[in-house]
């Protein structure tokens, strides 16, 4: 992951487009909603503003935790049409709200989508981002990581999201809030999470 997103990086610094930065930004957020939260293309594009603002306002943003994990229920574009909560660390949100509130007022038809993640194309009805361009944008990447697909992105954030639990187990043991690791609890959220 860490090669992919240094490859995005290096490719908008030497694009010399209008938009490097931005789109570097808007660019690394998505790849890290899809490695981190697991989202699939069609949710990552359906990501909306008041998804990600209604987490500002609640209690549950702790900016100074170590490890603090975001509930965000996502209910377009969903598999079956079924909504699901995924659990993502504070930094990625905070993240999505600096983008929001900075780089994606520079992209031109910003104002007239309401998903987070927009289009650098200009012209009528432009501005939403199509799921079929969050897959080229990783296979530009084949040459970083040879399986650099959506698939591969969301198998990473299984095993992410695995090594995570594991660690709260483990901190929740050192502090005697446990007898022991649970490693069947563990298993069997990461099922949920890979079949939702």
């Amino acid at each position: 992951m860490i090669k992919i997103k240094d490859a995005i990086a290096e490719a908008y610094e030497k694009s010399g487009h209008a938009l490097s930065v931005e789109l570097n930004v808007r660019n690394q957020l998505m790849v890290g909603w899809m490695s981190e939260a697991g989202l699939r293309r069609q949710e990552v594009t359906s990501l909306h503003i008041s998804d990600i603002q209604a987490i500002k306002h609640s209690e549950t943003l702790n900016y100074d935790k170590d490890v603090t994990l975001i509930p965000i229920v996502v209910s377009r574009e969903t598999k079956f049409g079924k909504p699901r909560v995924v659990e993502v660390e504070a930094s990625l949100i905070v993240e999505t709200l600096n983008f929001i509130e900075v780089e994606r007022t520079e992209f031109p038809n910003h104002h007239k989508v309401k998903t987070v993640f927009v289009s650098a194309s200009v012209g009528e009805g432009l501005g939403e981002i199509k799921p079929g361009s969050i897959t080229n944008l990783i296979r530009q990447y084949e040459h970083v990581y040879a399986d650099a697909t959506p698939h591969a992105l969301r198998r990473f954030a299984i095993s992410r999201r695995a090594t995570l639990l594991y660690r709260i187990e483990r901190l929740k043991t050192k502090n005697n809030q446990k007898y022991k690791i649970d490693e069947l609890a563990i298993l069997n959220e990461i099922t949920g999470f890979f079949w939702a």
